[in-house]
């Protein structure tokens, strides 16, 4: 019985991590392709960044460092069930 709670807790951590990686990876490419992106691409990104707290403003921070600070910020303030939601809307599932 042990030994299957710890292994449903090893796998509820290891898919937050991945939950994590997918929201940073996600938004932080969207913040640089809005800011220094090519055309076509820009559009799907400033749509990304709409699903921030801060929405697409995050752009106007004038380093890359302070965008992509940013963005660390508003997905570290997220709830666990908050994260969810937006992983599950980002690989296309509908709210």
């Amino acid at each position: 019985d042990r030994l299957y709670s710890e292994r449903s807790k090893a796998e509820l951590q290891v898919a937050g991590f991945e939950i994590i990686a997918n929201l940073l990876h996600t938004f932080c490419e969207a913040v640089e392709l809005v800011a220094h992106g090519s055309t076509h691409l820009r559009e799907k990104a400033k749509l990304i960044l709409r699903l921030l707290p801060q929405g697409d403003a995050v752009v106007a921070e004038p380093s890359r460092y302070q965008r992509l600070l940013c963005v660390t910020d508003q997905v570290a303030g997220m709830t666990d069930s908050y994260a969810l939601e937006m992983h599950r809307r980002l690989q296309g599932g509908l709210p």
